[in-house]
């Protein structure tokens, strides 16, 4: 393991620029442990205390002994267990959990089918590695993905995706986009109460969308006309 620090900047010459999301973060501070490779370890979101700090310093050394030491060595079992828990822990770039499904012969039909699951996170945090730097257009390969039926799994993950969504179709105006993520939301927040408050502020978006699409049809009807008529 090696000693870097890096801090998450908005300068585009920053060679690291989707370090954080490619790591499974989301917020700040994040402390990661990286092998040599880059390869994620251990890691923490939040502040935290020395002694907590040397805790998991302590098992990212065990970890790194037991487990990426073997892998490394050629041990398949190992292998695996290296693959599987970076992706459960969505500390994986997306090319590397697509060459580790093709590359690990050993992967069960459900381990397979959990590693499958997880890569439209994975796709989501790729493109929200530089989302800052065009969030409208993030936003359409998100709507994109969604249309292609890649949505993540996970609540947390999901309202995530489904909430930028949801903020392509309100900025294209497209009520039908906006009523699918809706239909989403509403089956993820289906039998919790606090999910409730979110779909009724969703719902009253929705409305002002409606009202908005139609005044836009009818701007773009009136001008049509006028045209008409002045031929």
């Amino acid at each position: 393991m090696v000693l870097f620090t890096h801090v998450t900047t908005h300068v585009k010459t920053d060679p690291y620029q989707t370090m954080l999301s490619e790591m499974g973060f989301t917020g700040f501070p994040s402390v990661a442990i990286l092998d040599a490779e880059g390869r994620f370890v251990e890691g923490h979101v939040g502040g935290a205390k020395l002694d907590g700090l040397v805790s998991m310093l302590e098992k990212a050394q065990t970890y790194a002994k037991d487990v990426i030491a073997k892998a490394d060595a050629g041990d398949k079992e190992a292998q695996k267990r290296f693959f599987l828990d970076r992706v459960e822990r969505g500390s994986i770039r997306l090319a590397d959990a697509v060459k580790g499904l093709e590359q690990i012969a050993n992967l069960t039909k459900e381990e397979r089918s959990k590693v499958e699951a997880k890569l439209p996170t994975l796709e989501m945090n790729l493109i929200n590695g530089t989302a800052w730097q065009d969030r409208p257009a993030a936003n359409a390969k998100l709507a994109a993905m969604f249309k292609a039926g890649r949505i993540p799994a996970g609540e947390l993950d999901a309202n995530r995706f489904l909430s930028l969504v949801l903020m392509d179709a309100e900025a294209k105006k497209d009520v039908q986009l906006f009523e699918a993520a809706l239909a989403k939301i509403k089956v993820l927040s289906a039998g919790n109460p606090r999910g409730k408050q979110q779909i009724d502020a969703v719902e009253k978006r929705l409305e002002k969308l409606k009202e908005a699409a139609k005044g836009a049809d009818g701007q773009s009807g009136g001008g049509t006309a006028a045209k008409r008529e002045t031929k």
